[in-house]
């Protein structure tokens, strides 16, 4: 007996679900903790932190967020409304 297909067959439509349901969680996590790193991050979401920064990049050329501060290890992130 084969197992049915939950996933679509066409992987850019599969990868682009993953990618906006990532995106969201750490938009929800940064709203809550916007000192965090994206080691941080992908700890508590359990996930790589290159994904993490890969999430974070497309957010930022999206507009969505922001990094506030002197430098990487003394900033945070805002989300911006």
């Amino acid at each position: 007996m084969v197992a049915a297909r939950t996933t679509p067959k066409d992987p850019e439509k599969r990868s682009e679900k993953g990618s906006e349901k990532g995106s969201e969680k750490i938009l929800a996590w940064l709203r809550n903790h916007p000192e965090w790193s994206a080691r941080e991050l992908g700890e508590s979401l359990a996930i790589f932190s290159w994904a993490v920064e890969k999430h974070l990049q497309a957010l930022k050329h999206e507009g969505l967020i922001r990094r506030i501060g002197p430098d990487p290890k003394r900033g945070r992130w805002e989300v911006v409304e």
